[in-house]
């Protein structure tokens, strides 16, 4: 992914073209979520969306229907974010208890840890 650059006061053009920048960034940061693809090309995606709401203020000023677009955003973003980290959290516990990697950085051999048992 082309590296983003980070958006500044000085390139806001209005209030309403700021918020769709806002909203455009954020959608965007969801797909690169959802899709699997590294998350990490998000940050910056993320990032612009804070300093778009600092920049916004508090009085946004802008019609519901897009201050709602723009909550329903960020509500899939954090569901996002959070489904991720429980997803890793659990991978992490996983191969924890598997022994881990191995110096190389491959996730050790798993090893079956039981027995079955056949009656005829």
């Amino acid at each position: 992914m082309a590296k983003t650059e980070v958006i500044s006061a000085a390139a806001v053009t209005s209030r309403p073209e700021l918020a769709r920048q806002l909203r455009a960034g954020i959608e965007k940061a969801c797909e690169i979520l959802s899709s699997g693809n590294k998350p990490a090309d998000c940050l910056v995606l993320l990032e612009n969306a804070v300093e778009s709401m600092r920049i916004l203020g508090d009085g946004w000023d802008l019609e519901p229907r897009t201050l709602q677009a723009i909550r329903t955003s960020l509500k899939r973003a954090g569901s996002l974010v959070t489904g991720g980290t429980t997803f890793f959290d659990g991978w992490l516990r996983i191969v924890s208890m598997q022994g881990g990697y191995t110096a190389q950085g491959d996730l050790a051999a798993l090893t079956a840890k039981g027995q079955v048992s056949f009656h005829g």
